[in-house]
């Protein structure tokens, strides 16, 4: 009996020793695909080459960056072992053959060819396998799952967060709030998707719980795929390449950029709340266009001025309001405690994700909506003029001189000190009113007057 293994390693090891004495060892080619084949993980590939980056499977969870030194090390390695040349100009041959064999084109998360499974993106890798949400089922993580991170964070159907549901009523107040916000979470946490099209901003005092909230989002999702830009470095050439592969952009204290900087970050957030194409400049490497699955949370003791005369990033925000601060009394051993409570808040956010799928829509509490409206009023004067001293009537005409007269007069009743000229104030109408329309109408005596048509000033007697 005790012969049986001996022998059945042996054979193994004889067939193993034929294989190898097969490759030509001063051939990179041969070298590369010996290199493959004695790290296959159950018939996969455990090297992957992404956008120029290797990436290397762990071993037990995911394929993350190897550096090229090791790669190097293992390559020689190798060549020892079959008794080939061990120099740099072989090893960098045997590199560059390793990157030509292993190109991948897929995107994380993706199920590699010939495996098969649910949609990639409505699946959530974590630390003892990989959950489906919709059934709460956890697979084993597999190197045909093209994943590269997971969140440190073990699911189990049982577990509760008595700690956080008291941090979460005393965090946030407002009770409808608070079930806005697990469906956020729940969102961000449990998929990938963008189709609701919003940015959630927690707004209140200093040591309010924003911090605590976005740390805690951060576990769940995973450092890995959360991205910790500035509002100003959006706006920027290489501002976007950090959201690569992120699904999640946290933006833990949201300083508004100036000038040229803000109206840049501006497109950039309206582009990736809208799924728009964004185009990704990088500093050492081929700058391209691409759809981002990344969605943004922003936390700030106030309410941000965001300049768009528009008004459409304001309708893009869910605000949810903080309660009162802790400041003095901080409880340092908080985080501590709901961390260890991570499964049962990963319980509460997927509770979150079936809620808001059944609803279909994430929309903005009344506990926060005055903070949208000094949003949208900080960020677009000319909107809230509009509101205020205008009617917009597809009727109605009025001529520019007026119009612009009495927009002079408003902004200096508001403290505004710089009303602008004719010119950047017909910009600024045209995006707070898109029904409005430039003209030119006759007076009495013939001559062509510059007018607006589409809206009127507001009158006593209306509404």
């Amino acid at each position: 009996m005790t012969d049986g293994p001996s022998k059945v390693v042996s054979i193994a090891e004889r067939a193993e020793q034929r294989q190898a004495s097969a490759v030509d060892p001063k051939n990179p080619v041969h070298v590369a695909r010996e290199f493959l084949r004695r790290g296959r993980i159950d018939g996969w590939d455990a090297l992957l080459t992404v956008r120029g980056e290797f990436l290397a499977w762990n071993g037990q969870t995911h394929f993350e960056p190897i550096e090229r030194a090791l790669l190097a090390r293992q390559i020689y390695e190798l060549l020892e072992a079959l008794g080939g040349k061990m120099n740099r100009h072989t090893v960098i041959e045997v590199q560059h053959a390793l990157e030509a064999a292993t190109v991948y084109r897929g995107a994380a998360p993706c199920w590699r060819e010939g495996a098969d499974g649910p949609a990639p993106d409505e699946l959530v890798p974590l630390r003892n396998g990989v959950l489906d949400p919709s059934t709460r089922l956890l697979r084993p993580h597999s190197a045909g799952l093209f994943v590269t991170a997971v969140a440190p964070v073990e699911y189990d159907a049982a577990a509760t967060c008595p700690a956080f549901d008291v941090f979460i009523a005393n965090a946030v107040p407002d009770a409808e709030s608070r079930v806005v916000l697990q469906r956020f979470f729940g969102m961000l946490v449990a998929s990938r998707t963008t189709q609701y099209q919003r940015i959630l901003a927690l707004i209140g005092a200093t040591r309010s719980g924003k911090g605590v909230l976005l740390r805690l989002l951060q576990r769940l999702v995973g450092e890995e795929q959360t991205a910790a830009p500035m509002l100003q470095s959006l706006g920027t050439r290489f501002g976007l390449a950090g959201l690569v592969g992120r699904s999640l952009a946290v933006v833990s204290d949201a300083r508004v950029p100036v000038g040229q900087d803000a109206a840049s970050a501006i497109e950039v957030l309206l582009r990736l709340s809208g799924e728009d194409l964004v185009y990704i400049d990088r500093k050492f490497g081929d700058a391209y266009s691409a759809r981002l699955p990344c969605r943004i949370v922003l936390a700030s003791n106030e309410v941000p001025r965001l300049p768009d005369f528009s008004s459409a990033l304001a309708g893009r925000f869910v605000i949810i309001r903080t309660g009162a601060s802790h400041y003095g009394h901080e409880d340092h051993g908080l985080e501590a405690r709901l961390h260890a409570e991570a499964s049962g808040i990963l319980n509460w956010c997927l509770d979150g994700w079936d809620d808001l799928r059944k609803v279909g829509r994430l929309d903005q509490p009344d506990d926060g909506s005055g903070l949208v409206e000094v949003l949208r009023d900080a960020g677009s004067p000319i909107g809230q003029f509009v509101r205020e001293c205008c009617i917009v009537d597809s009727s109605a005409t009025i001529s520019k001189l007026h119009m612009f007269s009495r927009w002079r007069d408003w902004c200096s009743d508001a403290g505004r000190s710089h009303a602008g000229t004719d010119s950047t104030f017909a910009t600024m109408i045209l995006a707070a009113a898109p029904a409005v329309r430039p003209m030119k109408l006759r007076d009495a005596c013939g001559q062509r007057i510059p007018s607006w048509a589409g809206i009127r000033l507001r009158e006593s007697g209306d509404a």
